[in-house]
């Protein structure tokens, strides 16, 4: 017995979690039939355990969908006893798979084999001002790994997994070796290391300091001279050959500072503080920043009230649990907050929502018919629980409802059902993996378009995936909530679908936005 496309339907059904009792019936009739069924019901399971168990990228295909409470329970004794069976074949089939290059035999089941690394050393803080020497190497605030950094002009502050704490003010040139030690090739910076960071190591063409718990100063010229100002504490400089004789070690305390040339030789010179960034400086700079951001938000917000192809935006800044609906004529598009708190949004002074608990949600009814659209919103990923995240949701999935969320890897994913020879189906696209350990806590905008059945995803204003996605012409919101799913208000269990984490301005278009406009608005509205 061949695979028909309808079987490919049902397993990619069961695999989506969509089937209804009858196709659930259906299906396990045809598998007790047909043993090329069962293999390709073998594959498709063995593949989510690969790509698990590899931590590499996956496209999805198919959204999540409804799960029917109406299966008998001889069924889900056959669907326990058929897991046994399947399971393993999976594994089987992953192991003997002609593409597979693992060596098995270090094989553990352990959680220490499941246990993710990362090679992060510690965190940029702030980013003020910065002009960098080559535009495709620009950084963002957050967890740093072993890496170079050039820049013209400009503060960046730095706190190290060690405890070290540094301010570079640019022209700069240095590269972070790892929570103990940098390289300084030129550049002025700011360093405090407490007691606890004490050995904190600087490397410059002229001279190796070693901070044994203090504030200083270091000032490295392009010809390779070093200036070191000690203003609490104290430092040990060394020649920079990595061999911390004792013969040429000079011991540096507080108000002492030196000027050592290229050649090694040194000189006292007269303490100023002055020169050097302070950590008072930077947050000053900071409050400045965010202060222009906010402004730069609320003229966002304004032009955004001007365009005709937006059919809602929600800012999240009404207080209580009804959540006000911006746009042209959309009050009937305000929102209720059932259990969500208002909380800090991406910056401060602006609101966004906190979603905790099993219930977090905002219910929302958004009517009319749209054939293209585009999503939006600004979230901050709190934790990838081993299921989906919902972002915005129809209630139930029927022909032309949209289901907007992240996979358990971290991807994103957008589907829609529609009728197909007067059966229902479901089609979607999923992104690569864009919600890494180091995207968990941090805001992160995310969108997606449909326009003439091509899907397109965007993380930060930049497109990562774009595809065909078979759909209705015409696709609906209605009542739907975001950041859950409204199954679970009806009389049968559902999958649980609550987001964890913060949203903050999550806007509706009656249009598909382009990559240009994607970018503009990450860069005119990011934290």
């Amino acid at each position: 017995m061949s695979v028909s496309n309808r079987h490919r339907e049902l397993v990619d059904g069961y695999c989506s979690g969509c089937l209804t009792g009858e196709e659930f019936s259906e299906l396990e009739e045809a598998l007790g039939r047909s043993r090329e069924l069962r293999k390709l019901f073998a594959e498709y399971r063995s593949l989510e355990t690969a790509i698990r168990a590899a931590g590499g990228v996956s496209y999805s295909v198919e959204p999540p969908r409804e799960v029917s409470a109406s299966r008998s329970r001889f069924s889900n004794l056959a669907l326990a006893a058929g897991l046994v069976f399947f399971l393993g074949a999976c594994l089987t089939l992953w192991i003997n798979h002609p593409n597979s290059d693992r060596d098995l035999s270090g094989f553990s089941t352990s959680d220490e084999s499941e246990e993710q690394m990362d090679d992060g050393i510690g965190q940029i803080t702030q980013i003020l001002n910065v002009v960098w020497t080559n535009p495709e190497d620009e950084r963002e605030i957050g967890v740093i790994s072993p890496d170079s950094l050039q820049f013209e002009s400009g503060l960046i502050e730095l706190e190290f997994f060690s405890g070290a704490k540094l301010i570079l003010d640019g022209p700069a040139d240095v590269e972070l070796v790892s929570a103990e030690q940098m390289i300084c090739r030129k550049g002025r910076l700011r360093g405090y290391a407490p007691p606890h960071a004490r050995g904190f190591t600087i490397l410059s063409p002229s001279v190796e300091l070693v901070d044994l718990g203090t504030e200083f100063g270091m000032e490295i010229s392009s010809e390779g001279e070093a200036r070191v100002h000690v203003f609490d504490g104290e430092v040990e400089l060394y020649r920079p050959d990595g061999k911390r004789e004792a013969v040429g070690k000079k011991r540096l305390i507080a108000g002492d500072a030196v000027e050592v040339d290229s050649a090694g030789a040194s000189r006292d010179i007269g303490n100023d503080s002055s020169v050097f960034p302070s950590f008072d400086r930077v947050q000053s700079e900071a409050n400045d920043a965010v202060r222009r951001k906010l402004d730069a938000w609320q003229q966002w917000k304004e032009e955004l009230a001007l365009d005709p192809g937006v059919v809602v935006h929600y800012d999240f800044e009404s207080p209580g649990t009804r959540l006000r609906a911006h746009g042209e004529d959309t009050r009937s598009f305000d929102g209720t907050i059932v259990g969500c708190e208002q909380a800090r949004g991406r910056l401060p002074g602006k609101h966004g929502l906190d979603f905790k608990r099993l219930g977090d949600r905002v219910r929302v009814s958004i009517d009319g018919e749209l054939e293209d659209l585009t999503f939006a919103a600004w979230i901050r990923v709190d934790a990838l629980p081993q299921r989906r995240q919902a972002l915005v949701m129809s209630d139930g999935f029927e022909p032309g409802h949209i289901h907007w969320q992240i996979s358990p890897l971290g991807e994103l994913r957008f589907g829609s059902r529609y009728l197909k020879k007067n059966k229902l189906a479901a089609s979607g696209v999923g992104s690569p993996v864009v919600f890494g350990p180091r995207e968990i806590g941090v805001w992160n905008f995310v969108a997606v378009t449909r326009r003439e059945n091509i899907v397109t995803h965007f993380f930060n204003g930049v497109e990562v995936a774009s595809a065909e996605c078979a759909a209705d012409k015409v696709l609906k919101i209605g009542a739907a909530e975001i950041g859950n799913w409204g199954k679970p208000l009806q009389r049968h269990k559902s999958a649980i679908r609550n987001f964890v984490g913060r949203m903050d301005d999550v806007i509706v278009w009656n249009r598909s936005l382009t990559p240009g406009e994607m970018q503009d608005i990450y860069e005119r509205t990011r934290p």
